[in-house]
């Protein structure tokens, strides 16, 4: 039987967003280097961001938000 591992808050608010970015980008056909080039950043940088989401500057969710078209409920699982 599989282990069950309690998450706390943030690696939980971590993997939402996560999915939400990876949703949008399997949604409108973008990888991490269209990522990166749009948010000017190295594909590194993007991948690291990506992993630690709290990472992103305000103006890079800014870009994300209306490059991905989140809505309302996707915007706030950043906060």
């Amino acid at each position: 039987m599989p282990k069950i591992v309690k998450m706390d808050s943030l690696e939980e608010k971590r993997r939402r967003i996560r999915g939400t970015i990876a949703k949008g980008m399997t949604l409108y056909e973008y990888n991490n280097i269209d990522m990166s080039e749009i948010l000017g950043c190295s594909v590194s940088t993007f991948k690291k961001r990506k992993r630690y989401p709290e990472e992103f500057t305000l103006q890079q969710l800014w870009t994300l938000s209306k490059v991905l078209h989140f809505n309302k409920d996707d915007i706030e699982e950043f906060v």
